[in-house]
């Protein structure tokens, strides 16, 4: 039967003697060592004089202060230590104010959340699969006629991606470095790099990533091609499903994927038509 008395807290004496001592218990310590003393020189003394065979009252006294005040030191703890008894009944268990807790990171997708800002983008996409084609431009009566390649270009018929050249000598400064490469065709059919371009060949480049493919132009892999059908251009790399990769002069990244080659130009057609689809990237976020 439940008679709404609670038991005393049992509290060990390791947890007890742990916590600061009250300088109470203290001060019954220091009385209880100095009579306890104070009676053994008593006893000592009385033993060494004749003149006192018996005990003396102030030796007596002093043991039985000693051993009170000794007790008293024992039993402070007990006494002093807070139970549940002693605590008055309540209908609701007692609060506590709340610990202190470290404050709980926001995760970046909660709203209202901040965060640091990531860094830009090093490839940043600015066009995706243009298309665009390179055919002979030998008109069958000398080779001076080739194509112009600027990746630069772009959907602006102010700078094409492609362009036919007939003199060189009526192009601008601006016009002559703008390309990246030149097909020219004769009785063979070449892509050339120009002068210190960064142009590298991708073997099955289509889904190559901007780095992958950096890295490709970086190596610079290209200088003059050779893609008349009997040279084999298939042996080091340039089929279908290939990439052409630039890095340009205007700080863009290029990719040129190879998405058809159809040989019907030249003396037995040898020479090929050659469909692309460009991708660029601005670099660093610029342009």
């Amino acid at each position: 039967m439940n008679t709404g008395i609670m038991p005393p807290a049992v509290i060990p004496w390791n947890v007890l003697w742990k916590a600061p001592m009250d300088p109470r218990l203290i001060a019954f310590i220091a009385i209880a060592a100095t009579l306890i003393l104070v009676g053994i020189l008593l006893h000592f003394q009385r033993r060494r004089g004749p003149e006192q065979p018996t005990k003396h009252l102030l030796e007596v006294g002093s043991f039985i202060a000693g051993i009170a005040s000794a007790l008293a030191a024992i039993l402070f703890p007990l006494l002093s230590a807070p139970t549940s008894a002693s605590q008055p009944p309540s209908a609701e268990p007692p609060t506590s104010a709340p610990a202190s807790t470290p404050p709980t990171p926001i995760a970046p997708d909660t709203p209202g959340a901040t965060s640091t800002p990531e860094p830009a983008a090093p490839y940043v996409e600015e066009h995706r699969d243009i298309p665009f084609t390179i055919r002979t431009a030998h008109d069958g009566r000398n080779c001076d006629p080739y194509i112009s390649i600027d990746f630069d270009g772009g959907l602006s018929a102010d700078r094409p991606i492609t362009t036919r050249i007939v003199d060189e000598d009526e192009l601008t400064t601006a016009q002559r470095e703008a390309g990246d490469m030149f097909y020219v065709t004769c009785s063979n059919a070449e892509l050339r790099a120009s002068q210190n371009a960064s142009v590298g060949l991708l073997r099955d480049g289509k889904n190559a990533t901007p780095e992958q493919c950096a890295a490709a132009a970086s190596a610079s892999s290209l200088g003059n091609l050779d893609i008349t059908k009997d040279a084999h251009p298939d042996d080091i790399g340039f089929t279908e499903g290939s990439a052409i990769c630039a890095l340009t002069p205007d700080n863009r990244l290029a990719r040129a994927t190879i998405t058809k080659i159809t040989y019907n130009a030249g003396i037995g057609n040898r020479i090929p038509t050659v469909e692309f689809s460009l991708s660029t990237w601005t670099i660093g976020g610029s342009g």
